[in-house]
């Protein structure tokens, strides 16, 4: 879903007019990696992470987490571990508040869990929970969601549902427009949604 947004009235005084409509965009990009080191059922990890958001007003997003945690399931039929982290982000959005701090300090917490739900099939869960320690209502979760099914031994098929939510959402540009509906050629700041869902559908290859 794409929300396209007007404004009305004056830059100093305006109402947001949103519109909805579904189509396919290719704009959000992300890259993650984690190291883990295990000691019994406790670990240690660190990990680095890039994101690109720009329909969320986000430009570019860096992180870095080192933490602890432990795995209190692990099975043939499942996994269950959680973790704590201490973050440092940077975060560059496309049009950045003026008394915007674009690198902050945090801390994560993260559950982990998968459960065999047939002999063909396994469920996925994972939630990512980020609090900014120096912005406190700056609070994102990141929940992913996945169902995969094998279909031969190197071939499955994986669906997944990514819920993502930003209690400040970044600013996006709205065009201002006067009462008949004609751009004045200014725009005004206005906060994105705090919630945007991700469906995924993907093909993995086991080798």
């Amino acid at each position: 879903h794409v929300t396209s947004r007007t404004a009305t009235g004056t830059v100093a005084d305006f109402d947001v007019n949103e519109t909805r409509t579904s189509q396919l965009t290719a704009e959000n990009y992300f890259a993650r990696g984690r190291y883990d080191r295990n000691f019994a059922s406790a670990f240690a990890f660190s990990g680095l992470g890039w994101d690109r958001n720009t329909f969320a007003g986000i430009h570019n997003r860096y992180s870095a987490v080192v933490g602890l945690g432990r795995t209190w399931v692990e099975g043939e039929t499942g996994r269950f571990k959680t973790d704590l982290g201490v973050t440092y982000t940077i975060q560059k959005d496309v049009d950045p508040a003026p008394s915007a701090d674009d690198a902050f300090t945090g801390v994560r917490f993260s559950i982990d869990a998968t459960r065999r739900i047939s002999a063909s099939a396994d469920y996925a869960s994972v939630l990512i929970v980020d609090e900014n320690l120096e912005d406190t209502d700056d609070l994102r979760a990141d929940w992913i969601n996945s169902v995969t099914v094998s279909v031969s031994e190197g071939l499955a098929f994986k669906t997944s549902i990514q819920f993502l939510y930003d209690k400040e959402p970044s600013l996006l540009s709205v065009p201002l427009v006067d009462g008949l509906g004609v751009p004045t050629g200014t725009t005004v700041p206005h906060p994105g949604d705090k919630v945007d869902n991700i469906l995924t559908l993907t093909l993995v290859i086991r080798l």
